[in-house]
């Protein structure tokens, strides 16, 4: 009978990691028998589960999942769950426990497309992330919590491109924005000195405003109103950066309806003021 072998990292993240970078609890490379099961025992954080070799069962509720070689479970642990090796050819797998302010983010992001199973592609960086990151709790490194954070941010940002490429209606890894949602990106780009509503939009496309704000949504990560703001944002950098408009003058030319409200949505997405944005770039 195959032996059980299980190499484990653990960690204490420090409190400045808990709250502001992504952090890892636990990381192991499991060699499993047939015997190897595991039902709810951690109640928070998440859950990324590399398979390397073998075969084994996840659940999603009543239904039994299948997971095999070149696959990647994403398990957030505050759920019940359920998963355990086959009989007869038991996993191999790499394993991280991960957690961070944006972890539920990226999760909520990725999931709904895949649920906990994804497909990771002959020239994935996903696999080499994994074995990085087991790696790295291998060595007593001064930096692991920021090395940590810049890993599991490029493993999160990478697991969300690559389901949002396999989950295209053409299955092409070229991923395309559906047409309706480059229609209303291209009628915002144009119209963005202007109130634009959403009924406006709707008309545009011929589709139902409702439907039309989850189609958007599930595509950009953003409500129509937020990415027309975003927008706003963005070209405002550039004006602030030249010296030939006022703050007051961009505010209006991009469509805000106060210069105090420009003013108050820039410094919650900066840090900073106009002004003081406008002074570090304007010497």
């Amino acid at each position: 009978m195959k032996q059980r072998t299980y190499l484990h990292h653990f960690y204490s993240p420090s409190r400045s990691a808990r709250e502001s970078f992504f952090y890892v609890e636990s990381t192991g490379h499991y060699w499993c028998d047939k015997s190897f099961f595991e039902h709810s025992y951690y109640k928070q954080n998440y859950y990324l589960i590399y398979v390397k070799a073998g075969k084994g069962y996840v659940y999603d509720g009543d239904d039994r999942i299948l997971v095999t070689p070149r696959q990647l479970l994403f398990l957030n642990l505050s759920e019940p769950y359920k998963f355990h090796s086959h009989k007869t050819e038991p996993w191999e797998f790499v394993w991280v426990l991960f957690g961070g302010k944006d972890a539920t983010l990226f999760y909520n992001s990725i999931s709904p497309r895949n649920r906990q199973v994804f497909d990771i592609g002959q020239d994935s960086i996903l696999p080499g992330l994994m074995d990085e990151i087991y790696a790295l709790y291998g060595q007593k490194d001064p930096f692991i919590e920021l090395k940590t954070h810049a890993l599991i941010s490029r493993l999160l940002v990478d697991l969300s491109i690559e389901s949002m490429t396999a989950s295209s209606e053409n299955g092409s890894r070229d991923y395309k924005y559906p047409d309706p949602v480059n229609l209303v990106i291209s009628h915002i780009e144009q119209n963005y000195f202007r109130k634009i509503t959403l009924e406006e939009l709707a008309a545009i496309t011929f589709l139902n405003p409702f439907y039309l704000l989850k189609l958007f949504n599930k595509h950009t990560g953003y409500t129509p109103g937020v990415y027309i703001n975003k927008f706003r944002l963005d070209y405002s950098k550039q004006l602030l950066a030249k010296p030939e408009m006022t703050i007051e003058q961009i505010a209006l030319y991009l469509g805000f309806n106060t210069h105090s409200y420009f003013s108050k949505l820039f410094k919650r997405d900066t840090g900073l003021t106009p002004a003081q944005f406008r002074k570090i770039y304007i010497r």
